[in-house]
């Protein structure tokens, strides 16, 4: 049974987590005070709360030494200091407290900013997203970013493929869940969610950056993350998206039950500002299998209600079976919602075709991505 096992909010845009022991969600809302304030990296400035993409802030995928920093909340105070000791507050709310740590602000992030700027460029500022009434903002990095959810065990598949231990902090997520296999998250995609007292909505997957390159614990930017995934499981996919549909506290030990579909539509989902939807690893139910002596042929269809996108005869559907199993099948049909493929032996005797020729059964669940090739 998958049980939430930690929580965590990030109350300034890439630097380090802070932990919680329960949280209150509110419906169409992200986790409360989470990437509530981010530093303007001089690009660009703005004081009103406007949604603004994330390469206007200092970000972890960019700038070196960000998780260097410590942060500390006391109450409604958030204390910043730098490697080099020296330290700035503020409090939660308070325009004006915000204001006299911007004054300051400049010798604490010596390290991150530019040594000199032209003077046509807004110094940094500490500044708040002033979020309206369910906007779900929380993120920066797109306009619905809500609550992030973590599986412990596809991280630690990772880390397996990578060769070294990965702290879950890695991720930068908010709910932390254990008692799921590995990539077992991608089957939450379009499904309902009761966890503690909240329901949440399942939809899309988080493609990683290369901010999960930088080790939480050093600072260092010390494993490309987002490069083995794609070498050893041929996506950079890890964790999902939702969103609060009904308000209730959660809590590290709360379990987390599948209640039903999403009333969310892929379309909702898939903004221009996402990953195209047909990259997105998806889970696939086999409903059908037949194998000759040197081919086989399977239909697939979603075990949920949102689709698999259409396809055409003649693309390539890629399947993604575990580490350093990644294999492609031919599209020989596609219709209600059903993809047919096609596959054959390769040349090279590929392990991830000779699973799908031999190992794989009526019933079994695929990780697909695709369709791929001609329109």
């Amino acid at each position: 049974m998958p049980v939430l096992s930690a929580l965590f909010h990030y109350p300034v845009k890439s630097f380090p987590a802070v932990p919680l022991l329960r949280v209150k969600l509110s419906r169409n809302e992200g986790l409360p005070n989470d990437r509530r304030y981010a530093i303007t990296n001089g690009i660009t400035n703005t004081l009103n709360g406007d949604w603004l993409t994330c390469r206007s802030f200092f970000i972890n995928s960019l700038n070196d030494g960000m998780l260097k920093f410590s942060l500390e909340i006391v109450g409604e105070t958030i204390r910043i200091t730098s490697p080099d000791g020296i330290s700035v507050s503020f409090q939660r709310g308070d325009v004006q407290s915000l204001e006299q740590a911007n004054r300051r602000l400049a010798e604490i992030i010596k390290s991150l900013a530019p040594s000199s700027q032209a003077a046509e460029i807004p110094p940094s500022v500490i500044t708040e997203r002033r979020q309206s009434g369910g906007a779900m903002s929380g993120y920066w990095d797109f306009t619905d970013s809500a609550i992030s959810i973590m599986n412990h065990a596809s991280l630690a598949s990772v880390a397996r493929a990578a060769g070294r231990e990965l702290d879950i902090r890695r991720l930068r997520g908010n709910l932390v869940v254990e008692g799921l296999q590995a990539w077992e998250e991608f089957g939450w995609l379009g499904k309902r969610l009761k966890i503690g007292g909240a329901e949440l909505e399942v939809f899309r997957p988080a493609q990683r950056c290369p901010a999960t390159s930088v080790n939480p614990v050093t600072g260092e930017r010390d494993v490309r993350v987002p490069d083995a995934m794609n070498k050893h499981f041929g996506h950079a996919f890890c964790g999902m998206y939702a969103k609060c549909v009904k308000s209730g506290e959660v809590q590290p030990g709360d379990r987390i039950d599948v209640i039903g579909d999403a009333y969310t539509s892929p379309e909702e989902a898939a903004l221009p500002s996402a990953p195209d939807y047909k990259i997105w690893p998806k889970m696939a139910e086999i409903i059908s299998h037949q194998s000759g002596e040197s081919s086989a042929d399977f239909a697939i269809r979603s075990p949920g209600n949102w689709p698999l996108p259409e396809a055409l005869p003649g693309q390539r559907l890629r399947v993604h079976i575990g580490q350093d199993l990644i294999g492609m099948a031919n599209v020989i049909d596609h219709r209600d919602h059903t993809t047919v493929l096609h596959v054959e032996p390769s040349a090279t005797g590929d392990p991830a075709t000779e699973y799908l020729l031999k190992q794989t059964k009526s019933g079994d669940r695929l990780i697909v991505t695709g369709p791929f090739g001609r329109e």
